[in-house]
């Protein structure tokens, strides 16, 4: 009963009444979106009366049968309704992860992959701790993306799939390269695809998160979507502001920071200069580095082959600076971030950036100073949670202990 009557909803909503849907929202976001906003508004405003409503009449399918809650508590199954707040994302990928072991006084928002083996459990624990759980779903690719029905299918299938494990929302992954001349409709077909996605998702219950992840620039990496009218609609746009050094345009260059501070403040301004409210911007972190081949190492730079690097989690990373590093750890003063080099078995020279609990707080600062919505990391699963040594244990803790608490 429960998938068959969201479909029949649903199916209502985009397919009997298209003109209503397509033709009010989409046509409105395609020629500009200036109404983006109020067009979104008045559609949760619509469903507000029914939101408890149709909260009620989830929990009641729920109790038959259609999705039994696996928590102790029939009440941690009720989607968590915290308003407007700073945030404290965490992602959590691996089913080896230890993910009770996290700080769970600083954790907003835990954000896992879809299909994710523990995701009920995961949802008890982290609503038993007044923890929202989304979890992260690459969109459709080129050129499916550009036809309604399978937006419209792929929307169901996503709505369901919340409902069904009791979720608090849903981030929405898209990396494919959209030019700003020659594919706007790529970009049009984007926004309308997040305005949709949008009332559905809020048209049942307005406390549900939606966030959608963005590079560490809008006009870096080929990723030319409208993010401002996106704003509007979603609670928050996470800023990878990671990956930035990828030098690629001659044969060799030489190594730098996964994430400097110039850069990701450059990156971050960037959004709100375009327009993107500084409220709706989460600072996305590294507890990862890359790990650099060096051809030749000059002055302590390391010149390489561009786009080489090897992404190396934090406690890899600090295993290597303990055990083979040259000179130990190093400090890039200009942006912020360590590094060291080492020789690996073979003779071969390397150079490691990273970031740790020095570097990452010179951006965890960013939210106050430019009145941003939160942070978050990628991924929690980077860290040591074995308790196998006091040494892990304590760098473990310190990259906890650095993130700040809301």
């Amino acid at each position: 009963m429960g998938f068959e009557f969201h479909k029949t909803i649903l199916t209502l909503l985009f397919v009997i009444f298209p003109i209503f849907t397509t033709g009010c929202i989409s046509r409105q976001l395609m020629n500009g979106g200036a109404n983006a906003e109020n067009i979104n508004t008045n559609i949760i405003d619509d469903n507000d009366k029914r939101n408890q409503q149709h909260h009620h009449h989830h929990t009641s399918m729920s109790n038959k049968g259609e999705s039994v809650c696996p928590c102790a508590d029939d009440k941690l199954c009720e989607p968590i309704s915290t308003p407007t707040r700073k945030e404290v994302f965490a992602y959590v990928g691996s089913p080896d992860t230890d993910w009770k072991a996290f700080d769970w006084n600083k954790i907003t928002t835990i954000w896992t992959h879809k299909n994710y083996t523990s995701i009920a459990q995961l949802m008890c624990f982290a609503h038993s701790k007044g923890a929202r759980v989304i979890y992260l779903s690459q969109l459709l690719q080129q050129p499916d993306f550009q036809v309604p029905s399978r937006r419209y299918e792929w929307i169901l299938t996503e709505f369901q799939y919340t409902l069904d494990n009791h979720l608090d929302g849903i981030n929405i992954d898209y990396e494919y390269n959209v030019t700003r001349v020659g594919m706007e409709e790529d970009a049009k077909a984007l926004t309308a695809f997040m305005s949709e996605l949008t009332a559905v998702f809020k048209g049942h219950f307005s406390g549900y998160q939606i966030s959608f992840d963005a590079p560490w620039s809008p006009i870096c990496c080929l990723r030319y979507y409208n993010y401002v009218e996106m704003s509007k609609m979603i609670d928050f746009i996470f800023v990878m502001s990671y990956d930035q050094w990828f030098p690629f345009e001659i044969v060799l260059s030489y190594a730098g920071p996964n994430s400097g501070l110039l850069q990701t403040i450059k990156g971050i301004q960037e959004y709100i200069d375009s327009g993107v409210p500084s409220n709706k911007l989460i600072v996305g972190v590294p507890w990862y580095g890359y790990n650099q081949s060096c051809t030749h190492l000059i002055e302590d730079n390391c010149y390489m082959r561009p786009r080489s690097g090897v992404e190396t989690a934090y406690k890899e990373a600090m295993v290597l600076l303990k055990t083979s590093s040259i000179g130990g750890r190093k400090w890039d003063n200009t942006n912020k971030s360590p590094y060291f080099n080492y020789k690996d078995e073979l003779g071969q020279v390397h150079q490691m950036w990273y970031d740790d609990p020095e570097s990452l707080k010179y951006k965890y600062e960013l939210v106050p100073q430019m009145e941003l919505a939160g942070v978050g990391m990628w991924t929690a699963d980077m860290l040591d949670y074995s308790n196998s040594s006091s040494v892990t244990s304590a760098q473990t803790k310190a990259m906890w202990d650095a993130l700040p608490q809301y």
